[in-house]
């Protein structure tokens, strides 16, 4: 939630925050851990599709590799949630 309260503002502040969220799926021991990377890469895949792939490769865990791949094969988007709009 944090990510999505950041991603209506200006790159330079949802980035790190989106690398923090990146870096906390690390190890997956929990489904919001999936979830919440894959709503974030829809967020910004159409913004930088290579931060994308570099969020990807930073990824050890099969299941979340593979949900988030069938994600943008399926061209999935996302918004941040609306009480989070400005």
């Amino acid at each position: 939630m944090v990510f999505q309260a950041a991603k209506p503002f200006a790159a330079d502040l949802w980035r790190p925050v989106f690398w923090a969220l990146v870096g906390a799926t690390e190890p997956a021991l929990a489904w919001r851990q999936r979830r919440n990377a894959r709503d974030a890469i829809a967020m910004v895949v159409q913004e930088d599709p290579s931060m994308v792939e570099t969020a990807l490769a930073r990824l050890s865990d099969e299941k979340t590799i593979a949900a988030i791949r069938r994600d943008l094969d399926n061209s999935r988007r996302a918004q941040p949630r609306p009480f989070f709009w400005v």
